[in-house]
């Protein structure tokens, strides 16, 4: 989300007027497409967004990104129908903080969520849906949002979603903001990508804008189903870096050498070949999901 034309610290109605371009690598609308194909368009038109956010996605975790073994050709018609940044730094990458600092546009010590222990964004702190709903828009929530309170407290048009880091398999996922958390049977992302589509193909009088937050791929990266026998036969490159910890990491930074999600030491993490495996077959799933809105939009 960032630009060289964006100021350092704009306010959260700046913000908002800035969000179409800023979002550009995320969001998929009818306009765009009308641009494409040079049909006629109203200038005055706003359009319908799109907002995808996947969990713990690696940058070079696309193929668009040159990675030789995952496939994602609808994240890639993304990177090549809008934008993909390739210079982007992170303040706090930590996974309530950065969506904190994305629904408020502010630093983490602004909002106060500066960590993962159910901190909150301030019930009287305005977020981005907030003030898409004040312009007009129509907008959907489905997925994770992984901020205390933030989400389940506001108005929406629609929402689809869960506590915490949520269940791959099964999940229980409450529909409404005061909804009652019931248990779906399925794969995660493939449920709530489901409901999107439903409020996607629903009638719309105002612009929308839906929210489709993934819970994939954090981890313990359990696959759908489907893809239960992908990557089987392929061989997975050991990185240069790999063998630092019988080095004790040289040049690293003590959080990095005691950090706990390691190959060996960590129950989710029992050898490299699975790790990235299992991690890639998740977002194979992401990709498709992704697809099925896609073709929901038309």
């Amino acid at each position: 989300m960032a630009d060289n034309d964006i100021p350092m610290d704009p306010s959260r109605r700046r913000l908002l007027k800035l969000g179409v371009g800023a979002l550009g690598s995320m969001a998929f609308d009818r306009s765009s497409r009308a641009a494409a194909t040079g049909e006629p368009q109203e200038s005055t038109q706003r359009p319908n967004i799109v907002f995808f956010m996947t969990d713990d996605q690696r940058w070079d975790a696309m193929s668009c990104a040159g990675n030789s073994i995952l496939r994602t050709p609808n994240m890639d018609r993304l990177a090549q129908e809008g934008i993909r940044f390739r210079n982007m730094f992170v303040i706090n990458s930590r996974c309530a903080p950065s969506r904190a600092t994305i629904l408020t546009g502010m630093y983490s010590h602004k909002h106060g969520v500066i960590d993962n222990r159910g901190r909150q964004i301030p019930s009287t702190q305005p977020i981005l849906p907030d003030l898409l709903r004040e312009a007009g828009y129509e907008v959907a929530f489905c997925g994770k949002s992984h901020v205390a309170g933030a989400l389940r407290d506001r108005k929406w048009d629609y929402y689809f979603g869960f506590k915490d880091q949520g269940e791959y398999l099964n999940p229980l996922i409450a529909e409404g903001v005061e909804g009652k958390d019931t248990q779906y049977e399925g794969y995660m992302d493939d449920i709530v990508t489901g409901k999107a589509v439903e409020w996607l193909k629903g009638e719309h009088r105002k612009p929308f804008c839906l929210f489709l937050w993934f819970k994939a791929p954090h981890r313990s990266w359990l696959r759908a189903r489907r893809h239960y026998d992908l990557f089987n036969g392929v061989a997975i490159p050991k990185p240069s870096t790999f063998d630092e910890d019988l080095k004790g990491y040289p040049g690293k930074p003590r959080a990095f050498a005691e950090g706990d999600n390691k190959i060996g030491t960590f129950n989710d993490v029992r050898s490299l070949e699975e790790l990235v495996k299992d991690y890639y077959a998740t977002l194979t799933a992401v990709d498709e999901n992704i697809g099925r809105v896609f073709e929901a939009l038309g």
